[in-house]
């Protein structure tokens, strides 16, 4: 069993890819704020259609990789996360969603998402 805290509240959920503690018989696990940041991670890296009994989870992003990052591309990839995080992180509220095109030349783009987590009103960012 693990103490509590003042977070708990955000929650608890395994680490993502989980991680088992071996001779432990345990896994390794996320709270607060790491928790939503795993959650995020997770949703931003699955495919809508992708899980057979959420068919809603995850994003459109997969569908732009190998598109052209001009302004409508941009709009998209930015509404797609907006409405994921949206139906699945109620924990928090979007401030801003920034992409980061400076790699684009090699085929990266970064997802910058500030936010507040609902509970505590504390700003985070997640990249």
């Amino acid at each position: 069993m693990h103490d509590t805290d003042d977070k708990d509240f955000l929650g608890l959920g395994w680490s993502f890819p989980p991680v088992f503690l071996k001779g432990l018989d345990s896994v390794v696990m996320r709270r607060g704020v790491d928790n939503i940041n795993e959650n995020l991670r997770s949703l931003l890296a699955t495919t809508i259609g992708e899980r057979p009994f959420k068919t809603d989870f995850g994003t459109q992003l997969f569908h732009h990789v190998f598109g052209n990052p001009d302004a409508r591309m941009q709009s998209r990839v930015v509404e797609s996360v907006k409405k994921a995080i949206r139906l699945y992180e109620p924990r928090i509220i979007v401030n801003g969603i920034e992409l980061d095109l400076t790699e684009k030349s090699i085929g990266k783009i970064n997802i910058h998402v500030e936010y507040t987590v609902r509970q505590v009103n504390t700003r985070h960012n997640f990249v």
